[in-house]
């Protein structure tokens, strides 16, 4: 009988025999070089610093699994969504996903979502 016996072994791992990584986005968005009329927020980059090494000296996260969002160039509203999506996408089941924002949020006189 020809085949392949049950005993031999795949070349790829299985997704749920993966080791689950911690994974890690950083955002300070402190609006340096935003439109005239926004306050410049002091400290934020620094609470991102703060917020890594506590994340690789404590938590045991490793420097390539963090993720940093602090460049004035990246301090939009399309690129803070664009470093949220690929961040997503780099998760596998398993992992540990943490976010941590230092900045400030618009304010809004409407609600987000209307109740039905």
């Amino acid at each position: 009988m020809g085949g392949c016996s049950s005993s031999q072994k795949t070349t790829a791992e299985p997704e749920q025999q993966r080791t689950p990584r911690r994974r890690a986005l950083l955002v300070g968005m402190d609006y340096r070089g935003a439109p005239a009329g926004w306050p410049i927020i002091n400290g934020t980059r620094n609470d991102v610093k703060v917020f890594d090494t506590l994340l690789r000296e404590h938590w045991g996260f490793s420097e390539e699994d963090i993720v940093t969002v602090t460049d004035p160039a990246q301090q939009s509203t399309e690129s803070l969504l664009a470093a949220l999506t690929a961040f997503k996408a780099s998760l596998r089941p398993g992992d540990t996903a943490v976010i941590f924002y230092s900045g400030d949020g618009p304010s809004r006189s409407q609600p987000l979502v209307s109740s039905p």
